[in-house]
């Protein structure tokens, strides 16, 4: 069948070569070991399968027929994709009777020093290709990436520059890390193969990002993992580093053990309680280097999981826990590292453990706040009776406006939460509530006292307080500036808080219908800044339980703000806020249980609940205006 892209001169001609019986040729896999020498590699100048055993198969690929593309997804380090994609160039070189061969990088500066340091020395070390290189090479183009052999031309370039993908045709292409490539420039690359019937394509890279180009290109492919066996139900398993939830598989480890009195972590610990479980069984594999290679030598890439890709595209991805001349610990230092940035506002450095050590893609709407955000009790589950011994029971609700482009109607958000003596507490409800009468039921309904229930007013004030009045509540207002409170005590002296004293406000002020000055409802100002410190304070010294039936909505905004380090502009002193991990994401269920410990540092004040407990706010300058919270 006459294609396209090619002419009846050129239909002939591809249906004539591909009658002609071919020679036998080795696999490339052992013509690699033969003549491959990878020049500057700290393991060993001879290329050895056994080191990089995932290489086997797809090496042999680029011999096969049928395959003309290969997209390899792996980690940046201990992988050998630079040595894949370099045997591909010499292997083409040494054996194709024409067409020419492109090795394209990101940018020309990049392609320069590579094809110095490295790219020349590596096809000069290699005998079939030394034998046919050019006599008399310009020293300009021995340095400049471009070389002229005698059946074929082989050019090295960065992508940047546009012409340099869009004038002559290409057959056989490697393109190394296009997930750092500017967008369109993959599109580019195979226009060049167009009229090839017989071109092949390598993309070697990390991990991309979601919906980038690479992203797109791997997923349309076969996507096929690199499995072990494991050895207890030896059954084949893509061995994982993350830990899905609800599901078998991933590194795991003792980071409550292993976690010290200032935050950091002994690694000497994570690794005593280091294992990879098996995503079949659950069997647990150590960090063993012997053990790990063994498995390697015995694993395999898995079988298309695309199944409407055309064969003739692989995409394979090699994780970042399948590569064992890494130890597990180094990718969790990687791990905390990254994480560390990333509260402290550095994205950059989250994305980069992300591509370049687990070999995934980034989502930029799937950002973690920390290991951990909040601990599941998996054996408690939300309802009525909560704590038997409480000594109190607290509801708070947040006002929601709802998005009109969402659908979305006003409604409200509740959490109610048991607290013993000891300040040790239980979630017992946490959902969305339709409209005021829902809220009143609700309490009736889980027999919280109405004094213990307050509602924000940070929106639509006037509404929430004449909900308030109707029903008994108490009424809040954050404040956006640091501000301490001050409050007179029995005895004349004075104090400071991070909330007001109670003010009465009314909710019909100016009503035409007379019901101003009837009604008075106390109202709670406090700092916005500190009662998040407080909650983060109460979480860490108290057993603070929330049941595995929680709502994923719950989980999620619980993960919604972060906090993170700045610098005084005129000062350079640095000072910490807590600010949302990305603009969209909800923060509702997180706001109501800062307004619950905030409620409980009152009632401990008041002398409701006698508990040894103190707080101190952090100090934050008061001559910047802070809106950093996500407005609660």
């Amino acid at each position: 069948m006459i294609t396209e892209a090619e002419s009846d001169i050129e239909f002939l001609e591809r249906e004539f070569w591909q009658g002609v019986p071919r020679p036998q040729r080795m696999p490339v896999s052992k013509w690699a070991e033969k003549h491959f020498k990878a020049v500057g590699s700290p393991l060993s100048s001879d290329f050895r399968l056994t080191f990089t055993p995932w290489l086997r198969e797809p090496l042999d690929w680029l011999d096969d027929l049928s395959i003309h593309e290969i997209t390899f997804v792996g980690p940046a380090q201990d992988t050998g994709k630079s040595a894949f994609g370099e045997i591909a160039l010499c292997n083409w070189i040494a054996n194709r009777d024409g067409g020419d061969v492109q090795y394209n990088w990101e940018t020309d500066v990049k392609t320069k020093a590579r094809y110095k340091k490295r790219v020349q020395k590596v096809l000069k070390a290699c005998g079939p290709v030394a034998k046919l290189w050019p006599r008399g090479l310009s020293r300009h183009d021995a340095t400049n990436g471009l070389v002229i052999f005698p059946h074929l031309n082989f050019s090295m370039q960065g992508v940047e520059t546009p012409g340099n993908l869009e004038s002559d045709t290409i057959a056989m292409q490697v393109n190394e890390e296009p997930h750092a490539w500017e967008a369109g420039r993959m599109n580019l690359a195979e226009q060049r193969q167009k009229r090839v019937w017989n071109w092949f394509r390598l993309n070697l890279s990390t991990g991309g990002v979601v919906e980038d180009q690479l992203h797109r290109k791997f997923f349309n492919g076969t996507v096929q993992y690199w499995e072990e066996q494991c050895p207890s139900c030896k059954k084949r398993f893509v061995p994982q580093v993350r830990i899905k939830e609800g599901e078998l598989g991933g590194i795991h480890y003792d980071s409550k053990k292993a976690k010290r009195a200032d935050g950091s972590y002994d690694y000497n610990i994570i690794e005593s309680t280091l294992y990879l479980e098996c995503g079949q069984c659950g069997h647990r594999m150590h960090d063993d280097a012997v053990e790990r290679q063994q498995r390697a030598s015995k694993a395999r890439w898995g079988k298309p999981t695309n199944p409407d890709a055309d064969l003739w595209h692989r995409s394979i991805r090699l994780t970042g826990a399948a590569t064992p001349n890494r130890p597990w610990v180094a990718l969790v230092k990687r791990k905390h590292e990254a994480l560390r940035a990333l509260r402290y506002g550095d994205i950059e450095e989250y994305k980069n453990y992300i591509q370049r050590d687990e070999a995934d893609f980034w989502d930029p709407r799937d950002r973690p706040l920390a290991p951990e955000v909040i601990t599941i009790s998996s054996n408690v589950t939300k309802n009525r009776e909560g704590l038997l011994d409480r000594a109190v029971r607290i509801m708070k609700v947040d006002f929601q406006e709802g998005e009109a482009a969402k659908g979305e109607v006003p409604h409200f958000k509740a959490v109610i939460r048991d607290f013993r003596s000891n300040l040790d507490s239980q979630l017992v409800y946490e959902g969305m509530i339709d409209l005021p009468e829902d809220i009143e039921q609700l309490r009736e309904e889980f027999e919280v006292e109405p004094r213990f229930v307050s509602v924000d007013s940070g929106h639509r004030a006037r509404y929430i307080y004449q909900i308030c009045a109707r029903y008994g509540y108490n009424a809040l207002k954050g404040e956006d500036k640091p501000k301490l409170y001050i409050h007179e005590r029995p005895d004349e002296s004075k104090t400071y808080r991070i909330y007001s004293p109670m003010q009465d406000v009314d909710p019909y002020s100016g009503d035409r219908e007379g019901k101003e000055g009837l009604y008075a409802v106390p109202l709670i100002r406090y700092d916005k800044q500190s009662i998040r410190d407080l909650l983060d304070l109460i979480r860490a010294q108290t057993e603070w339980v929330v049941p595995g039936d929680v709502s994923d909505a719950y989980r999620k905004e619980m993960a919604s703000e972060e906090r993170r380090e700045f610098i005084h502009p005129k000062t350079e002193e640095t000072f910490w806020l807590w600010c949302k991990v990305t603009s969209h994401m909800d923060n509702d269920y997180y706001v109501c249980e800062c307004y619950i410990a905030m409620f409980v540092m009152i009632l401990i004040d008041s002398g409701y609940l006698e508990v040894d407990f103190s707080f101190e706010p952090s100090e934050r300058p008061t001559d910047l205006k802070i809106e950093k919270s996500g407005g609660n």
